[in-house]
C-alpha cells in the first residue's frame, strides 16, 4: 500500500511540475509577444525620426536656397543703386 501511496504522490507532483511548466512556457510565450511588439514600436519610431530628419534637411536646403537668393537681391540692388547715382549724379 505504501508503495501505491509513494507512486500517486509522484504522479500528483509531475503533474504540479508539468502544469508549472506550462504555465512558465505560456509566459515565456507572452513575452515574447510583448518584445516583438516593443520591436515593431521601436522600428516605427526609427521610421519616423527618419522622416523628419529627411524632412529638416529639406528645410535647411530651402532656407540655405533663400539665403543666396537674398544675398543675389541685395547685390543686384546695390547695382541698381549705383547706377541711379551716376545718373542723378550726371544730372
Amino acid at each position: 500500500g505504501r508503495g501505491i501511496d509513494t507512486i500517486r504522490e509522484s504522479g500528483d507532483r509531475l503533474r504540479m511540475l508539468s502544469g508549472l511548466v506550462q504555465g512558465s512556457a505560456d509566459s515565456v510565450r507572452q513575452i515574447s509577444a510583448s518584445v516583438s511588439q516593443q520591436s515593431a514600436g521601436v522600428s516605427q519610431i526609427f521610421s519616423a525620426v527618419t522622416d523628419l530628419t529627411a524632412m529638416m534637411e529639406a528645410s535647411v536646403s530651402r532656407v540655405e536656397a533663400t539665403h543666396e537668393a537674398a544675398d543675389t537681391l541685395q547685390h543686384v540692388t546695390d547695382q541698381v543703386h549705383g547706377v541711379i547715382g551716376l545718373y542723378q549724379g550726371g544730372t
